[in-house]
């Protein structure tokens, strides 16, 4: 009872103004430039290194993630992984109390799933939890509220949110203010402007010597009116399929013979700065590209990889929401700590879990109970 006191004054009229505060940030003008550019990476991490200054950076990385097709399918590739992973919850619960938290699971576990791979990707998460009572007397979570433009200053190990130049204090149960020691898109972000310049010059080349050089030619005593004419043919030349021209004047194309060697100095470019974000963030590019040499052992280790990747993010998952449940168990039912676990041993193929079982059960002779069989291999069980 005397928890839910306290949560009663957390959502009270003072408080709620307080939390206002954060949506009025919202409107706080960074980098009018759509564009990512050099310049402004250098004053975004200046700002973050001098004053802990997060809102410039988090407008980047939210640019970064609209820009870089490459970038966004990798970070929905890790993501989409997580999301198929089943948390479970390990502490001693009552029936009501795990009705509670698999309602809690089934609507917000993709939400948490993305704040996580959040923090890890920015070093750093703010969010906003909101609650509501239900009619049954219990306090929901509603939403987990993201604010872009917010002033989010990181102290050290702890965010720190401002309002007119000072700090406002944060309560635990209705914020999250978490801080990791790296960054995986910080340095990323030059990648993606060289990129941007490869892509730029690469169309720019193409458009210039993906066509073949017109030279036009008019003899001594041309009229000024045939030159004219020549020099409009030459212009048109890329789109008209038939040109006419006086017999005075000449016009010529000329292929460029290096052209191909040049243009795969962009290519190569573009290719090194992918390969580089695709690493950073799945490890290995095997998966969203399909290597022109390889093996099975290379996919298998690639594979490895990945699932050690997946193994990770799946405990720093149980770590948050061990900390989320925890606080929504303190605020509904009492203290206690929640435990939750997730398993992300690769499946077994099914042939090779048949012959592992037949070892077990007739020649070590292990008694399996009789629903296992049903569960592991979906058979369904007989009726009456």
């Amino acid at each position: 009872m005397k928890l839910k006191q306290i949560f009663k004054n957390l959502t009270s009229k003072g408080e709620q103004m307080n939390l206002n505060v954060v949506s009025n940030m919202e409107t706080t003008p960074v980098f009018a430039n759509t564009s990512i550019t050099a310049d402004q990476v250098y004053s975004a991490i200046l700002y973050k290194e001098r004053n802990g200054m997060l809102s410039k950076l988090n407008v980047l990385y939210e640019k970064l993630l609209e820009a870089d097709a490459n970038l966004a399918a990798c970070i929905d590739t890790r993501t989409e992984a997580l999301k198929s992973c089943e948390p479970t919850i390990n502490s001693k619960l009552t029936d009501k109390q795990a009705e509670y938290f698999k309602q809690i699971q089934r609507e917000f576990l993709p939400e948490i799933v993305e704040a996580l791979l959040e923090l890890k990707l920015k070093g750093y998460l703010f969010r906003q939890i909101e609650y509501e009572q239900a009619p049954d007397g219990l306090i929901y979570p509603k939403n987990l509220l993201s604010y872009k433009y917010a002033d989010i200053r990181q102290r050290k190990d702890k965010l720190v949110l401002y309002y007119d130049d000072s700090p406002k204090t944060l309560p635990d149960l209705k914020f999250w203010t978490l801080v990791r020691k790296s960054s995986i898109m910080q340095p990323l972000m030059k990648y993606y402007i060289f990129k941007s310049f490869a892509i730029n010059n690469w169309a720019s080349f193409t458009e210039i010597f993906g066509k073949p050089i017109r030279i036009g030619k008019y003899r001594p005593g041309a009229t000024k009116t045939e030159k004219n004419q020549l020099w409009e043919m030459l212009q048109n030349a890329g789109t008209d399929l038939a040109a006419m021209i006086s017999e005075n004047v000449v016009m010529e194309f000329v292929e460029s013979k290096s052209k191909t060697a040049s243009s795969s100095l962009y290519a190569d470019l573009l290719k090194f700065c992918e390969d580089t974000t695709t690493k950073r963030i799945l490890g290995q590019t095997l998966t969203s590209n399909a290597e022109k040499t390889g093996s099975f052992a290379q996919a298998k280790v690639h594979n490895m990889v990945r699932r050690d990747i997946l193994a990770g993010d799946a405990r720093d998952l149980t770590s948050l929401l061990n900390s989320f449940y925890s606080n929504l168990f303190r605020i509904n039912f009492g203290e206690q700590k929640i435990y939750t676990s997730i398993d992300t041993s690769p499946d077994v193929d099914l042939l090779e879990k048949v012959q592992i079982d037949r070892i077990l059960a007739n020649e070590i002779g292990i008694n399996f109970p009789e629903d296992y069989w049903h569960k592991a291999y979906k058979i369904p069980e007989p009726g009456e």
